[in-house]
């Protein structure tokens, strides 16, 4: 009871060269949990897409497919009704796309807490943390990590508009040169849930 489990196929076309054309296909599978009556909520999630040919001896009729995937992984805690605590990993893998053996990659860690003891304010932190591998050795090649305080308002308890206020800073470490560069940000806005259908 409680979990979702949803699987998608696609087709993408090959360019064709010579008599090596084909049609390559991505697929995506997600699972969402419900564990322990809501106090565990995992997520897992994967997607493969197909990558063109990029290869660029049009005589061979060697065909070099370089595919991207995508996975996801988190869980949303709820121990203390009144405390919510989510942590997401997420992995971005483009392969081959440095060199011939290089797959570059990108990959983020995001930690959030809220406290929803108050009926229309709800106040949160949130930790994030991204490492990009895009270099032709697939080495590290920059790191961003971001801190984040915010407000989550609404006018009544069941409204379905949120506004939101937040304070960000952000650090941006190069590795191979060990520059730095920091940036904060306040973001104002808001957000409408509805079920249309």
């Amino acid at each position: 009871m409680g979990q979702t489990l949803s699987v998608q196929l696609s087709n993408g076309n090959a360019i064709a060269r010579g008599n090596n054309g084909q049609s390559k296909y991505g697929w995506a599978a997600h699972w969402a949990g419900d564990l322990m009556g809501g106090m565990i909520k995992p997520s897992v999630g994967y997607t493969v897409r197909p990558g063109l040919d990029i290869d660029t001896n049009a005589t061979d009729n060697v065909h070099d497919y370089r595919d991207s995937s995508a996975l996801g992984v988190g869980a949303e805690f709820n121990f203390v009704p009144t405390i919510n605590l989510a942590l997401d990993y997420g992995l971005l893998t483009f392969k081959k796309g440095g060199t011939a053996t290089a797959d570059q990659k990108a990959n983020s860690i995001v930690a959030m807490a809220s406290y929803k003891g108050m009926e229309l304010i709800t106040p949160f932190v949130k930790f994030a943390k991204d490492t990009k591998k895009l270099s032709n050795t697939g080495s590290k090649s920059n790191e961003v990590t971001t801190m984040a305080l915010g407000l989550e308002l609404k006018e009544a308890k069941n409204d379905p508009i949120r506004y939101h206020a937040a304070f960000s800073s952000s650090e941006d470490k190069t590795t191979s040169t060990g520059a730095k560069s920091k940036t904060t940000t306040i973001l104002v806005g808001a957000k409408f849930d509805a079920n249309i259908l």
